[in-house]
């Protein structure tokens, strides 16, 4: 008996070892994919493609389910100031010349499964699969129509891959790029304006052990 509790606390004090906490911080920067929406009664080509960026901090809550497997919680916030056709945003109908301005603040969230592959001493490739959802809030002002403030909330899923480097035992810097497909970020059913449908994300941070 005495023989099969210590090879219980053994394994039980090996998930432990294994089993490890982590927070970081990140800089993102974010290649943004708009489809123009269709606004009635104003001709203004829906359909059209166009393309933002944007950089911002995200927050990294990790944990280590395994030796190299994680789940990780991510939160970051999004800010984008437009104008005329620099999203999209200027259009041209049978009536007069439509322009607008739009302030767009997107509160997102991603929840990661994180699978690493050791390279070399300190040094590992992983891979990750990610779910993501949030908020976005709108403030349109246009020159002809009244103001408009609308907020949704839409989701999306993620593939990326990066590297990371051990520093110390507690420290380790890492990279990653990824890609997300997103839907419900449309900021008007009224006026149409435009709706994010994809994200391109370059980033690079530290995250701290415990």
């Amino acid at each position: 008996m005495k023989k099969k509790l210590a090879t219980l606390a053994l394994i039980l004090a090996s998930a432990n070892a294994q089993a490890s906490n982590y927070i970081g911080m990140e800089v993102q920067s974010n290649k943004l994919g708009y489809s123009n929406k269709s606004i009635e009664g104003i001709n203004i080509n829906a359909g059209d493609y166009y393309k933002d960026s944007a950089t911002n901090l995200t927050l990294v809550f990790g944990h280590k389910i395994e030796k190299d497997l994680a789940l990780e919680f991510n939160y970051s916030r999004i800010q984008t100031d437009k104008s005329n056709n620099s999203t999209g945003l200027y259009h041209t109908t049978t009536l007069e010349e439509l322009t607008a301005s739009t302030k767009a603040n997107y509160n997102l969230v991603d929840f990661d499964l994180v699978k690493s592959y050791n390279i070399a001493n300190n040094f590992n490739l992983f891979a990750l699969a990610r779910l993501k959802a949030g908020q976005a809030k709108f403030k349109e002002n246009f020159n002809f129509l009244p103001s408009n403030s609308v907020t949704k909330y839409g989701y999306g899923i993620n593939a990326g891959f990066g590297a990371s480097y051990a520093i110390t035992k507690e420290f380790e810097v890492r990279a990653k790029v990824g890609y997300s497909l997103l839907t419900g970020f449309d900021s008007s059913k009224i006026y149409g304006h435009d709706g994010l449908d994809n994200m391109l994300t370059f980033a690079a941070g530290v995250n701290y052990k415990f």
